[in-house]
């Protein structure tokens, strides 16, 4: 394999050894969208095997200044795109989704892409089309140095959570006004239009559910795994915890989205401050530039979108692979 080019940038981790994120910064060695996905499919093998190490890559400088030179970048890797289940809409179906604005009193909670799922993408890719003004930032985690801090200093959680895994409860509202939130309807969600409809979708992936008089739709996952084994034996801590818990705290009315371990029981209150604590020491801060493209491994890297401030200027998108 050939080494690459990789570059410092500022604030840049260590985990293990390598670098985090491993960083790509275009020094005029490749002028043309032409050269880079030839550059790329070249290299793949290495960025692959760079991909796995770091868990992140960062390309800077590149030539990819639209959407749809975007997805020549992503289509160099040969990977095919994942579509959620419960997803039918035309933009999943393009391949390309534009990050969701989150409110600027809201903040955004480190998560693996649809860790509380049944299914869920391998790889994601962040394009940053035009940088925000003020705030706006992604942050990056690695999931698998939060497992190793929880571990030692929580075993007996730890434990719990790998005998028992979790269980997702969600409320989807039948209509969207008056909903605390972002709060999609169940319609929108799991992309159906009628109940009969939705029970069949649910039924296949292993939910259950009730329907409240309101029409609000009431769901359980299957137990879900919290914690994960790698191919190099490497354990990550791969769930929705902190972003569900974290979420719920600031929610007036209702809890719309709750967790708990797969037999129904309480997870401790206080595990999710210490879970949010252990996870700065190892959470990179990307301040995003123009042109930015993240690849991000979402079996080993959490990420978060951080709200803007002031105006809404950030133009983000993310294309998710299956392999």
């Amino acid at each position: 394999m050939t080494d690459l080019p990789y570059k410092k940038v500022p604030y840049q981790l260590e985990c293990k050894g390598k670098p985090f994120p491993c960083a790509l910064v275009n020094d005029d060695f490749i002028g043309s969208m032409d050269q880079l996905v030839l550059w790329l499919q070249a290299n793949q093998e290495t960025l692959e095997h760079d991909l796995q190490a770091s868990g992140v890559l960062l390309f800077r400088g590149f030539p990819v200044d639209a959407v749809a030179a975007f997805k020549r970048f992503y289509g160099a890797f040969g990977a095919s795109l994942f579509v959620e289940q419960t997803d039918a809409t035309d933009a999943a179906k393009a391949g390309v989704l534009a990050v969701e604005e989150i409110p600027a009193k809201d903040a955004g909670y480190l998560h693996h892409e649809r860790a509380k799922a049944s299914s869920y993408p391998s790889k994601l890719f962040f394009y940053c089309e035009h940088a925000p003004e003020k705030g706006g930032a992604m942050g990056l985690c690695r999931s698998d140095m939060l497992y190793a801090s929880l571990e030692e200093a929580e075993p007996a959680f730890v434990q719990e959570l790998a005998k028992k895994g979790l269980r997702y409860k969600e409320i989807f509202p039948e209509k969207a006004e008056g909903v605390v939130g972002e709060k999609q309807t169940w319609q929108v969600a799991w992309a159906v239009t009628e109940r009969a409809e939705a029970e069949q979708k649910l039924a296949s992936l292993g939910y259950t559910w009730t329907w409240r008089e309101d029409g609000a739709l009431c769901t359980s996952s299957p137990v879900l795994p919290a914690l994960k084994i790698l191919d190099d034996e490497n354990k990550v801590f791969f769930n929705d915890l902190l972003a569900v818990a974290l979420q719920q705290k600031g929610a007036q009315e209702e809890v719309l989205q709750t967790v708990s371990f797969g037999d129904d029981s309480s997870i401790p209150s206080d595990i999710f401050a210490k879970i949010a604590g252990m996870a700065e020491p190892w959470t990179f801060t990307l301040r995003w530039q123009d042109g930015d493209i993240v690849l991000v491994d979402n079996l080993l890297v959490m990420h978060a979108h951080q709200p803007e401030d002031g105006t809404l200027s950030r133009k983000v998108f993310v294309a998710m692979t299956a392999d």
